[in-house]
């Protein structure tokens, strides 16, 4: 008998189907719950890096500021063959690769390594690209001008005429972007960090493009000009490559494929033409990629002048539909974006 009690007690019982399926469901409910929570941990670190970003641009921005008491051009208009000054913007001349605000900033960012290899030896930046030894310089992806949550790749290769920098034939002849003269292609590195150029469409006056925020070709902005408060004024803004399915096409950091004309909005700086995030199909390609937009829900991360970052969302006031208008700015996104309007914008 003490035996038989013994075998029994000894006896191990094993855990049944549908104990086991019971288990795994709730290792799979919990696992459920657990990942939003760990996804939202980590977009919230990476939003933390972009606004961080951010804080350098606007940092570099005003140490830029305070060496040559005023900010950098948007871009560098090439002195093509010896010919000062540069062609006017929007002319012929002025539809070739420059040097944008970002690389002007590279002495003020720990990069001086990269300034003295491209601006410090080369004016033109088709020169760099042409040059397989230098042009890995431009294709380089940097940290700083990179926000961790974009899906883009290292290289700008949207599928259009823009982000793409021509180089020069012998003789100083530019491959203009959209004239007649052929030649390759070249890819440049990633940016999604754009300077606010105007609060509406682009706009041409005399041959020459006009804008109401602080970037444009071979013009600089100081800070007194900008009357709005450096508190109340757009400096940098994102652009990510992709929101949801569409392309906004994010920007470069070298340079301009044409330094003085409106495709540099393409590929350096935005307008608000467009409100933040423009996904409607109301909104065309341009006004898509000329437009703030991120991979982060519900707007956009931006700088303002006083070195302040702040979260925009993509319900900011912003009365404008279709992409085109070129009338007053009569909105706070577009106040936000104007250096001199006159209206000071308070909490938004």
């Amino acid at each position: 008998m003490q035996a038989l009690l013994a075998r029994r007690s000894s006896h191990r019982h094993a855990f049944t189907l549908v104990e086991l399926l019971v288990v795994i469901a709730i290792i799979g409910i919990l696992v459920g719950l657990l990942l939003p929570a760990v996804q939202a941990a980590r977009e919230a670190a990476r939003r933390m890096q972009c606004s961080n970003n951010l804080k350098q641009l606007a940092l570099a921005l005003h140490n830029y500021e305070s060496a040559h008491k005023t900010f950098p051009p948007g871009s560098v208009i090439p002195n093509l063959g010896g010919v000062y000054p540069p062609p006017a913007p929007g002319s012929n001349g002025s539809r070739t690769a420059g040097y944008s605000w970002c690389m002007m900033l590279m002495p003020y960012m720990e990069q001086n390594a990269i300034y003295n290899a491209t601006v410090g030896t080369q004016p033109l930046l088709g020169r760099i690209v042409e040059n397989p030894t230098t042009r890995v310089l431009v294709q380089t992806p940097i940290g700083t001008f990179r926000c961790p949550s974009d899906t883009g790749g290292p290289l700008n290769v949207l599928p259009s005429e823009s982000h793409f920098i021509f180089g020069l034939e012998v003789g100083g002849t530019p491959w203009y972007i959209d004239g007649n003269t052929a030649g390759p292609k070249v890819a440049l590195a990633t940016s999604n960090y754009v300077g606010m150029h105007h609060s509406r469409a682009h706009q041409y006056v005399s041959n020459q493009l006009q804008f109401s925020g602080a970037f444009g070709p071979n013009r600089t902005t100081k800070i007194g000009a900008i009357t709005d408060g450096t508190s109340n004024t757009i400096c940098v803004g994102e652009r990510a490559y992709q929101v949801g399915n569409v392309i906004m096409g994010a920007a470069l950091w070298a340079g301009c494929a044409a330094a003085g004309h409106d495709d540099c909005i393409d590929d350096a700086w935005a307008t608000a033409r467009s409100p933040i995030n423009p996904t409607q199909s109301i909104y065309n390609k341009y006004a898509k990629q000329q437009a703030l937009s991120s991979s982060h829900t519900g707007g956009a991360q931006v700088a303002l002048f006083d070195g302040s970052v702040r979260f925009l969302t993509q319900n900011v006031d912003f009365v404008m539909a279709g992409g085109n208008n070129t009338s007053v700015a009569d909105s706070v996104y577009e106040f936000l974006v104007e250096i001199n309007d006159g209206k000071v914008i308070g909490e938004y």
